[in-house]
């Protein structure tokens, strides 16, 4: 704004509005709301499948607007990808990039942790607490690796083996 002085003797603008650098930062937090066609399927599956409820997208009922609060999201995000799986149009997206995990929501990050790699294989299985999450849900499956930490891919082999008393000649190192 104009200081007092100056506005006395000129009719120039007294708001003076955002500099070009403060516009583009301004348009860098634009959540992009018209890629999100706000059907809600996000919310539904982390809320009702997954039994979660990170996501707190307030905008998405227009008769009762509530809160939008990306905080909620990164505390009680486990990162599992189901609302990006779920969304239609991508305005949800999780990528795993040197070592991370981040779940995004129209370029805005929403959460970022740190990726956990399998024992046997060494690919990626996600981070610390999806793999706590998987762990909790399949405490029977999980006791049968003593606590190992193994992706998919390798519990369903270390299982074969398991149940035949054969291990697969591709993959004996790691178990």
């Amino acid at each position: 704004m104009l200081n007092p002085d100056r506005r006395r003797i000129t009719f120039q603008q007294v708001e003076l509005g955002l500099s070009e650098a403060e516009t583009r930062d301004e348009a860098r937090r634009c959540v992009r709301c018209d890629i999100c066609k706000r059907c809600g399927r996000c919310m539904a599956v982390c809320r009702d499948k997954m039994g979660l409820d990170a996501l707190q997208f307030g905008y998405l009922d227009i008769d009762q607007p509530g809160f939008s609060d990306f905080r909620v999201t990164a505390e009680r995000c486990i990162l599992c990808g189901a609302c990006a799986a779920n969304c239609p149009t991508g305005a949800i997206v999780v990528t795993d990039r040197d070592g991370e995990r981040t779940l995004s929501f129209c370029g805005t990050i929403l959460c970022r942790e740190k990726l956990e790699i399998c024992e046997a294989c060494c690919t990626a299985v996600g981070p610390a607490r999806y793999v706590d999450y998987i762990r909790k849900r399949t405490r029977s499956v999980g006791d049968a690796f003593a606590g190992r930490l193994l992706c998919a891919e390798c519990v369903r082999r270390a299982t074969a083996a398991s149940k035949s008393g054969v291990l697969p000649p591709e993959r004996t190192r790691g178990w």
